[in-house]
């Protein structure tokens, strides 16, 4: 019975083969699938072991890269590459400039306002991804350095303290005021 939810799993995690990602591959012939993606991480993990920070256990690492994409199997690869119109862009911009618009004012009300939703989406993805990851955090991270989401786990390891509580409520109610007011922008917007 175990060995059959075994084989079950191995073939159900083959399908990653299936799975074209947003990246290609290193010299740029093919997008690279999910199951190139993950061998890859994995192999980085293996090579770069003796670079991680004292207590790192290269064995979770791993693991946790071998399985991280298993959901792109039903969900697919969702790439957050943003979409410029980079000729409208320029004709923007020379338009403003045509009007003898300084460099300064065309980056300022023509070339930032179009870069803006991808500048705040990277950093609301940078935002949540820093919580997230503690485990690479863990991984990547030098001898002494504490980010907060390391510091937290490190914290919740030992008791939960009343100021570990007042951050975790602070990065909630941020995390919630983001998400409102992206909300409500885009209904505006629309």
């Amino acid at each position: 019975m175990r060995l059959e939810r075994q084989i079950r799993f191995l073939n159900e995690a083959d399908k990653l083969k299936s799975i074209d990602r947003g990246t290609t591959l290193c010299d740029g012939s093919r997008p690279e699938n999910s199951a190139e993606h993950s061998w890859h991480l994995t192999l980085y993990a293996l090579v770069l072991a003796d670079q991680a920070g004292p207590g790192v256990q290269i064995d979770r690492v791993i693991k946790m890269l071998i399985l991280h994409d298993l959901v792109e199997i039903d969900a697919g690869d969702n790439p957050i590459f943003g979409q410029v119109d980079q000729a409208g862009m320029e004709a923007a911009e020379q338009a403003a400039a045509d009007l003898y618009a300084t460099p300064f004012q065309v980056f300022k009300r023509v070339t930032l306002p179009q870069l803006w939703p991808g500048i705040l989406a990277g950093a609301m993805l940078a935002f949540v991804i820093s919580l997230d990851d503690v485990v690479i955090t863990e991984f990547v991270k030098s001898a002494g350095q504490d980010t907060l989401p390391t510091y937290m786990l490190g914290q919740l390891r030992r008791v939960v303290t009343p100021e570990i509580n007042a951050i975790s409520t602070v990065l909630l109610a941020i995390s919630v005021t983001m998400v409102i007011a992206f909300t409500l922008l885009s209904k505006l917007k629309n």
